[in-house]
């Protein structure tokens, strides 16, 4: 918005009219006029705008009673708009610029997000499957007990020292242990499916079907939090309240921009240019060189809608959805 715009313009026009006057020679006129125009428009922060602007026109006709044949008429001019009222001052200009720069940094924001709930996941998947292979190890190593201790019962049953009682026991507590390890197995086995998933083996069918092996082991020594410190942290760093605190902010500028936009248009406006008014181009320019033909102008324009509904809605909105915004950041 507030880069400069080179604008440019050439038009040729032939023109045949009635002659407006008795004392011209001919009935009709002719008359063709080209027009060459450039300029440099430029927005500033404050809301200023800046036109510079260089007007060329030429005019050939078969007028008799044309002094200037053919005329040539070039001005160069500076015009500058400052906004009193509406659209003045930095923070309503820069309103567009600084939500979609919030905007940005909000999704980087995302991103940074995304990629530790990625993260998160994977370390997670990983130490579940490290926690299935060491209740599948315990679960090895209990049915291992109760298949030694089921054959000292089946001993002492054969030599008459125990009842049917204690067989029967010992043979259901075998089977519940034997339950177990395959159920063990099973959970150890989807934890590396799933392992597998996250880590985006899914894909090579000679790694789907390999065993994972895991390096490193986790340490289950009980670590004391400082709650404190951690919260002070996780506002430094989270990246979902940072996120919201930029959407705050956005809806911070979004009120004062519309709160701006209810004021009625006040604006100072100025021109300064320089008048050619020679019978050749070159003189022209020359002239305009040398300062000799100045006008300015200067003046303030003012518009206000009668009733401004739309304005004030659009600013009742914006106060409203930044208390439901503030309200959501006060929860997070």
């Amino acid at each position: 918005e507030f880069e400069p715009h080179f604008t440019f313009d050439w038009e040729m026009e032939d023109d045949t009219y009635q002659s407006p006057t008795t004392l011209a020679d001919q009935s009709t006129g002719k008359a063709r006029t080209g027009t060459f125009n450039f300029g440099l428009d430029q927005k500033f922060t404050t809301g200023t705008e800046l036109e510079l602007n260089f007007y060329n026109t030429r005019t050939r006709s078969n007028s008799a009673i044309q002094i200037m044949n053919p005329e040539f008429e070039s001005e160069a001019e500076i015009v500058i708009t400052q906004p009193l009222l509406k659209g003045f001052g930095i923070p309503v200009n820069k309103a567009n610029y600084m939500i979609a720069k919030n905007n940005k940094l909000k999704s980087d924001q995302d991103f940074i997000g995304a990629v530790i709930d990625v993260l998160t996941d994977v370390k997670r998947k990983y130490y579940i499957y490290q926690y299935t292979q060491e209740q599948y190890r315990v679960a090895l190593a209990s049915l291992e007990r109760v298949e030694s201790l089921n054959q000292i019962i089946i001993e002492k049953y054969a030599k008459g020292i125990a009842s049917n009682v204690d067989l029967l026991q010992s043979e259901a507590e075998l089977a519940r242990m034997e339950e177990a390890v395959l159920a063990a197995d099973n959970m150890m086995h989807g934890a590396e499916d799933a392992l597998k998933y996250v880590t985006n083996l899914i894909d090579d069918v000679e790694l789907w079907n390999s065993t994972i092996v895991l390096l490193d082991k986790m340490d289950y020594e009980k670590t004391e939090l400082n709650v404190i410190k951690s919260v002070e942290i996780a506002f430094a760093r989270r990246p979902d309240y940072q996120a919201a605190n930029l959407n705050l902010k956005n809806k911070d500028i979004s009120v004062v921009y519309y709160r701006n936009g209810m004021l009625p248009t006040l604006d100072l406006q100025g021109s300064y240019g320089l008048n050619g008014l020679a019978k050749n181009f070159e003189k022209d320019l020359g002239n305009i060189g040398g300062g000799k033909y100045p006008d300015w102008t200067v003046g303030v324009a003012a518009s206000m809608p009668l009733f401004a509904d739309e304005e004030k809605g659009k600013y009742e909105k914006s106060k409203y959805d930044k208390q439901q915004t503030l309200i959501s950041f006060q929860r997070l």
